[in-house]
């Protein structure tokens, strides 16, 4: 490896080995909880800056990522994107029934959450958290607020994929 080529841990030489450096930037660019500037989806995929600078470009133009930095660019997966992606994902999965089952599914899950702690709202499980007096709630708090938000986003891409159910299969399936 020359001086110029970022260094590979042990432990990801098989994600190098098995995937280009285009897949990996994208797989970190769609993964990223906050925006990221180039050089540091560059470290966390093992290419060069410039070498993420390209790809990430790259991804901009095909609407994959989207540049949200007001002087230094920084990227995050593009909402819409992922949205599309994500019901893609569900209609290959499952038919009609399956997503209405999936869809029924999901929101025991919310109402469990509304049991234990008297809300399904994310943001309020997340000012308990500032007011709570351990570590150990803190985190509890954090982790069901995070998981809600993902199950309440994912209820509503369900429910989109079951009203246009007809329209979206011919053209996926």
């Amino acid at each position: 490896m020359d001086s110029s080529s970022p260094e590979v841990p042990d432990s990801l030489d098989g994600w190098v080995d098995n995937t280009t450096a285009f897949d990996r930037v994208q797989s970190v660019a769609m993964t990223v909880d906050k925006p990221m500037t180039a050089p540091k989806i560059a470290e966390e995929s093992i290419v060069s800056p410039n070498t993420a600078r390209s790809h990430l470009k790259r991804l901009e133009e095909l609407r994959i990522v989207v540049d949200v930095g007001d002087d230094n660019s920084k990227y995050r997966a593009n909402p819409l994107y992922s949205r599309f992606r994500l019901r893609s994902q569900l209609l290959e999965e499952y038919d009609r029934e399956g997503l209405i089952n999936h869809r029924a599914d999901l929101l025991e899950r919310v109402e469990r959450v509304k049991d234990e702690y008297n809300t399904s709202d994310p943001s309020e499980l997340r000012e308990r958290a500032v007011e709570a007096d351990t570590a150990e709630v803190v985190r509890d708090l954090m982790k069901t607020a995070s998981e809600l938000e993902s199950v309440l986003y994912r209820i509503n891409i369900v429910a989109d994929a079951i009203e246009q159910y007809e329209t979206y299969t011919q053209y996926v399936l």
